[in-house]
C-alpha cells in the first residue's frame, strides 16, 4: 500500500465533506491507518487519516484519504533581499 501522506503533513480538503470539513480547509495529519475500511459511501478505503484539528466521527476509523491532497509550500526565495544588501558602486564624473 503506497501512501502519499505522512504524520505532521499539512493537507487540504478537495471538496466539501458531509462531516463539516469545508473544501480548501487545511488540516494537519496526526495519524495514518492502513487496512480495508468501508467509507461512508460504501467504497473500499485503504488509508484513513486522522487530524489534530478535527475529531473523527463516531463509528469511523478516520477520514477517507481520497478527499485530501498534500499542501505544497513554495520555497522562500531570498534573492531579492540579498540583492538589496549587495553594495552598488557608482561612477563619479571626473
Amino acid at each position: 500500500m503506497e501512501c502519499k501522506f505522512q504524520v505532521g503533513q499539512k493537507v487540504a480538503a478537495i471538496e466539501d465533506l458531509e462531516c463539516g470539513v469545508a473544501k480548501g480547509r487545511i488540516l494537519t495529519v496526526s495519524c495514518i491507518e492502513g487496512g480495508d475500511f468501508d467509507a461512508f459511501d460504501g467504497t473500499k478505503q485503504h488509508v484513513a487519516l486522522s487530524f489534530y484539528e478535527v475529531r473523527t466521527r463516531s463509528g469511523y476509523c478516520g477520514f477517507d484519504a481520497r478527499f485530501f491532497r498534500p499542501v505544497v509550500s513554495r520555497k522562500t526565495d531570498i534573492s531579492i533581499f540579498t540583492a538589496m544588501l549587495t553594495p552598488k558602486t557608482e561612477q563619479v564624473p571626473a
